[in-house]
């Protein structure tokens, strides 16, 4: 027996696990909804300690000594889900489609002591600086990302509509893709992008270069501007910041400063995942309200890193338009050193059906990181372009995608490639897709090449035009991605003058980006106004220019304005112009100015003149990305906030003859500026300096913008009038302060309506010469009385505050808006009620 003891020991030793793991279950993990993988999902065998954890792809295997007769999968936020198991297959594939649930974490009870998950949290909290990516001096990686927009909750009564018909076996096609018990889509929009991205410190710089791409999407017209979209500068979160920035909202992060005020934690367990040991804590935000996340992570034991994390956020959440964000991340160890960086993640945002009769949108980003290196810092030069796109291959096949993805497609995403070809080629989706961009745009298509519009401008009614009825057009990205073209005519019925506007601009490189424009117009115009310097609302903005043209024009003008410009982008975020422009002044008021002051009353006047000017500004905006589609208004994709926004301008007129006698400077400075107040919400503060040392009339000074008008204008004096207070120096200072539901998400009735709250205010101090007011007569040579300049005493500010709410039925703003100093002018207005429209999640 002796001798038999060694042998069977080690056969036991080889052998017993094999001989006793006699059954093999593998399966996917999906959700019901979206068909995407769910990671980190816990697989049990039931009535037993036996399971196993879904894989980043929702993947899971398991060896079994035994069956029994179910397996379950649950994990946080979703049902727990059974399905039988065959006992007589050893080997056997077993899918699972769980649905979400409102359900969080269950009630937790501490009897005595701390939540066990505190003492981890703080020392992760205390290593956050030495884990965080962001530590090192540099790194870069290659990263795959592919980006599905598809069309979602498509009712019963939708799918009878005229479009849902021609399109209803493109979508039976892809349901049956999507599993027994999985729910169809319709997608409308898929990429695949392949890039490299580059990290540097001191100073932070980023850089991205696309390899190569391919886009598919129903009313895609121009995939170039696409491709600076596609890829993972947009989806670099965070979670070692206190703040993680997503869909243009700060949500609070798990690790912040300050978690305890925001989160609850539970201790889940602990387990190995990849090749580390890791706590797993579970969390929720402690106000449903709050931008908060609610999902597990998974923390390493040693050096207190984040592996894995999972978080969602629901409908209770104060967003708007919104079912679903969902956000699964995985990190890998570099080097064994203590750089985790993101190998994968995996971004969803499930956005909700506008009205009962439309469907719904499911945007989902999957990124995958390899090849990493570190600590490889390049010059200073190689970084300047924020975004590079490399000369791609041509129309590039499916081989060279299958060599290039880390793993292959799923049935349902290659079909989705598929129908996007058939989607877009049915004619009603062709109309729906014009009529969309009519909508957005305020243009008509005409042709090929040509648009008719703005179509809200096409008519308006005021005291100098009588009916005027304008009509313009400008040309298609069809006609020429680098020419653009547009223009306007418009008459009226009082003074049967034709007015018209032509703009000409060329791009003349786009790496770097430099543009030339001509201008040539002539129209009405009124003082006051400056349609350049309204706001960031284009909406609100668009209702403010066609109301403007409406009313009583006091202090109106005819204006034949010929320029030039040219604009280039030196660097990103750094952006300069230089133009001239020839204007002539004629007033349709009581309007002289003295061509020789020193004469006094006896001086000559004029009531018109001429004046050459040259503009230069330059735009300092470190952080800020812009896309430039074809030689449209650019597209801000991401604002400046660590750093302030910095312009200066500066107008120069040039005189020395009988019709151009102003010899004369305009120096402006302006500042604007973010600041993130913690669980307060957020500021944005704006301050400006004007300067003129010279002797012009008051039209060539400083008009601040006034708004009598029911719209609130963010970039205008709410409580000022048009043409109320004139500087030739001046300083102003704004700030805006959004609590972003932090009051309203704790007041009952506020909560129930996802209301939100903001404060802001306005002081603007000015002045002006002697010399500029002895400038105006008081009267005309036949007697005519002359409006006089309106100056600010540079005693007492202009000051008006407000506060309001927006977020009202998810579109509307209402603004109460209180005017503090120069209350006793007779048309001042003491108090307002404004509103404006914005669509903000």
């Amino acid at each position: 027996m002796r001798f038999l003891l060694l042998p069977i020991l080690v056969l036991g030793l080889l052998g017993i696990p094999k001989g006793f793991c006699q059954y093999l279950i593998k399966g996917k993990v999906t959700d019901v909804s979206t068909n995407d993988p769910v990671p980190f999902a816990t697989v049990s065998l039931k009535g037993t300690t036996q399971g196993a954890v879904t894989d980043f792809e929702g993947n899971f295997s398991l060896n079994l000594k035994m069956l029994t007769d179910s397996l379950g999968v649950s994990y946080l936020g979703y049902k727990t889900k059974w399905k039988a198991v065959n006992k007589t297959q050893a080997i056997q594939t077993i899918d699972f489609q769980i649905e979400p649930t409102a359900n969080l974490l269950a009630e937790i009870i501490v009897r005595a002591g701390e939540n066990p998950a505190w003492p981890i949290i703080r020392k992760i909290v205390v290593n956050k600086e030495k884990n965080d990516r962001k530590k090192l001096s540099a790194y870069e990686y290659e990263s795959y990302n592919r980006i599905e927009l598809s069309m979602d909750k498509i009712s019963e009564k939708m799918q009878q509509r005229k479009l849902m018909r021609q399109l209803r076996e493109a979508v039976s096609e892809l349901q049956k893709t999507t599993g027994d018990d999985g729910k169809p889509i319709l997608p409308v929009f898929v990429s695949e992008t392949i890039s490299k991205f580059y990290f540097k410190d001191n100073p932070r710089k980023t850089k991205e270069t696309v390899i190569n791409s391919r886009v598919k999407g129903v009313g895609i017209a121009d995939e170039s501007v696409l491709n600076e979209l596609l890829g993972v500068s947009f989806q670099d979160f965070n979670f070692y910041q206190n703040w993680v920035r997503l869909v243009g909202k700060d949500f609070h992060s798990p690790i912040a400063d300050g978690w305890k005020n925001t989160y609850e934690y539970f201790l889940a367990d602990t387990s190995l995942v990849g090749l580390a040991t890791c706590y797993g804590i579970e969390f929720e935000p402690k106000n449903k309200l709050d931008l908060a996340f609610t999902g597990k992570m998974w923390i390493d034991t040693v050096s207190f890193a984040i592996a894995q994390i999972d978080v969602f956020v629901g409908k209770e959440a104060n967003l708007n338009y919104i079912d679903k964000i969902k956000i699964n991340q995985e990190f890998e160890l570099v080097d064994s050193t203590t750089a985790w960086l993101p190998s994968a993640t995996r971004l969803l945002v499930d956005i909700s059906e506008l009205t009962r009769n439309t469907s719904g949108l499911l945007a989902k980003i999957y990124t995958r990181n390899q090849n990493f290196v570190i600590n490889k810092v390049h010059e200073n030069e190689f970084y300047e372009k924020t975004f590079d796109q490399q000369e791609r291959v041509t129309n590039p096949n499916e081989a060279f995608w299958q060599t290039k993805r880390p793993e292959p497609l799923k049935t349902n995403e290659i079909r989705a490639f598929e129908l996007i070809d058939s989607i877009k080629n049915v004619p009603i989706v062709k109309t729906y897709t014009a009529l969309s961009r009519m909508v957005m745009s305020a243009y008509i298509p005409v042709t090929r090449h040509i648009e008719f519009g703005p179509f809200p401008n096409s008519i308006a009614i005021n005291s100098i035009e009588g009916v005027r009825m304008q009509a313009g057009f400008r040309t298609r990205e069809t006609l020429s991605k680098r020419f653009f073209i547009k223009g306007y005519v418009a008459d009226g019925t009082l003074d049967e003058r034709w007015k018209y506007g032509l703009d000409l601009q060329y791009t003349i490189s786009r790496k770097p980006w430099i543009q030339a424009g001509v201008h040539s117009g002539y129209d009405v115009e009124r003082l006051g106004i400056n349609p350049s310097q309204l706001g960031t609302s284009v909406l609100s903005n668009q209702v403010f220019a066609a109301l403007a043209r409406f009313g009583s024009y006091h202090r109106g003008f005819l204006q034949n304005d010929q320029s030039v410009n040219l604009a280039h982008e030196i660097i990103p975020g750094l952006t300069h112009s230089i133009g001239y422009s020839h204007r002539t002044f004629t007033p349709l008021f009581a309007f002289r100015y003295r061509t020789q002051p020193t004469l006094g009353e006896n001086s000559p006047q004029s009531r018109d003149y001429e004046v050459d000017e040259f503009r230069y500004e330059i735009r300092f905006a470190k952080g800020e990305v812009l896309i430039r589609n074809n030689n449209r208004r650019p597209l801000k994709l991401r604002k400046a906030r660590e750093w302030p926004v910095i312009t200066f301008r500066y107008v120069g007129g040039v005189g020395g003859s009988p019709t151009r006698q102003f010899n004369y400077h305009r120096f402006n400075l302006q500042m604007d500026k973010s600041f993130r107040l913690g669980v307060l919400g957020r500021m944005n503060t704006e301050t400006q300096v004007g300067f003129s040392p010279s002797t012009i009339p008051y039209p060539l000074l400083f008009n601040h913008q006034g708004n009598p008008s029911p719209i609130f204008i963010s970039n205008a004096y709410n409580s000022m009038n048009f043409f109320e207070f004139t500087s030739d120096r001046f300083i102003s200072v704004g700030a805006f302060h959004d609590f972003e539901g932090f009051l309203t998400n704790r007041i009952p009735v506020f909560r129930r309506l996802k209301w939100r709250s903001h404060v802001f205010g306005k002081v603007l101090w000015g002045d002006t010469q002697n010399a500029n007011e002895r400038l105006i007569p008081r009267t005309a040579p036949d007697g005519t009385l002359i409006l006089p300049i309106n100056r600010l005493d540079d005693k007492v500010p202009y000051i008006e505050a407000g506060y309001g709410f927006d977020n009202i039925f998810k579109f509307l703003r209402i603004d109460a808006i209180h005017r503090l100093t120069y209350r006793e002018k007779p048309e001042a207005q003491k108090f307002s009620i404004k509103f404006s429209f914005a669509f903000k999640l």
